[in-house]
């Protein structure tokens, strides 16, 4: 059934007024509480590591990210729980995503989430009042979302046919399972049961090729005979050859993926020890290339750029050229398209108008010489 309108609203007159900034709020459709400009009284707990979820489309048009607001959505029946919202930068329209077959909003907090290259499709992943989730796949030229059969989504395919999910089958403590779900055959494929944080604690980050044969992921357990230690390592699995491919080994220490190319040719990661390195791997030659220091890295499909933090300050960097440019300070970036958009969070000043010292989400394209 068509999405309901109510839950469409447009930009336009906050967006235009900040793209000769450079670097523009999407205040309407993500920030979480401007106060000047919205009159909301939402108060966003303020913790250790706390951050909105946030993506983009490949090609840079399209961002989603969550907010707590309630004042986004005409009777918005969850409050203030995490809704999923995707905006149009060139329309200057978002929609929110989070919501079932029929069009209304699930009475949930969207705690993960995905955007295909093209940003036709973006996955959601919910938890419930009751303490139970689900995932599911909003269609935006339809305007329809499908429950997907399993629960943990986290990842997507470029053509959105392939959805990856983590989530603890097992009943073991912080030990969790990684799935496929392939929508055109409606099968689901376990990839392996031994997805475990490793000191670091950094989280599970999954990435797939866009065409799903190559499954990039982080993990303290060994899959392979060359891991010998137990530390974050990442690993590709080849889904046609039925092979763990140990990626990280740079040198000691943990590491955490950064992301794999869209053919699955180079693997990103980074490392969580003092070091702090982040490399670029070319599947093909077996060769690690050291780009920067820094943390929290994101690679783009294309493996041009890198998006990452050191320090405090938010940085952007040409693999090609290897050019640094800061974007933000005491920011954390949090996805990077083909074209050099980055997608930023944080709850700093980065724009005049920007007054209610909360968590917002920015976004800077990012030019290079």
């Amino acid at each position: 059934m068509p999405h309901n309108s109510r839950h469409t609203r447009s930009l336009s007159r906050f967006y235009s007024a900040s793209i000769a900034t450079g670097l523009t709020l999407s205040m309407a459709g993500f920030a979480q509480a401007d106060i000047d400009i919205f009159g909301s009284k939402i108060q966003v707990p303020e913790g250790p590591n706390l951050y909105l979820h946030a993506t983009i489309s490949q090609d840079g048009r399209y961002v989603v990210g969550t907010s707590t607001a309630d004042y986004l959505l005409e009777n918005d029946p969850n409050g203030d729980r995490l809704d999923t919202f995707i905006l149009d930068r060139n329309s200057g329209t978002y929609k929110a995503v989070n919501v079932d077959g029929t069009g209304n909003l699930l009475p949930a907090s969207v705690t993960r989430m995905a955007v295909s290259n093209d940003g036709r499709y973006t996955l959601t992943n919910s938890t419930y009042v009751l303490g139970y989730g689900s995932s599911s796949l909003y269609d935006r030229l339809s305007g329809t979302s499908t429950s997907l059969p399993m629960t943990g989504g986290t990842a997507m395919s470029g053509d959105g046919n392939y959805i990856a999910a983590i989530r603890d089958h097992s009943g073991r403590l912080s030990q969790y399972t990684l799935s496929l779900y392939n929508r055109t055959t409606n099968q689901i494929e376990i990839i392996t049961d031994r997805i475990k944080y490793g000191s670091g604690g950094i989280g599970l980050p999954v990435s797939l090729s866009d065409d799903g044969r190559y499954v990039a992921f982080s993990t303290a357990l060994p899959l392979n005979q060359a891991d010998r230690d137990d530390q974050d390592d990442v690993y590709v699995y080849d889904r046609e050859l039925g092979q763990f491919e140990l990626v990280s080994q740079a040198g000691a220490g943990g590491f955490v993926l950064a992301g794999i190319t869209a053919d699955g040719s180079s693997v990103g990661f980074y490392g969580t020890g003092p070091s702090g390195d982040i490399f670029i791997h070319d599947r093909s030659s077996g060769n690690d290339q050291r780009l920067a220091y820094g943390i929290g890295a994101i690679l783009s499909k294309n493996g041009k750029y890198v998006a990452f933090y050191a320090g405090t300050d938010a940085r952007v960097l040409s693999v090609s050229s290897k050019q640094i440019k800061s974007v933000g300070t005491n920011s954390r970036p949090v996805a990077i398209s083909n074209n050099a958009t980055v997608v930023l969070t944080t709850d700093r000043q980065l724009v005049a108008y920007d007054n209610n010292e909360k968590h917002d989400i920015y976004m800077k394209e990012v030019v290079f010489d």
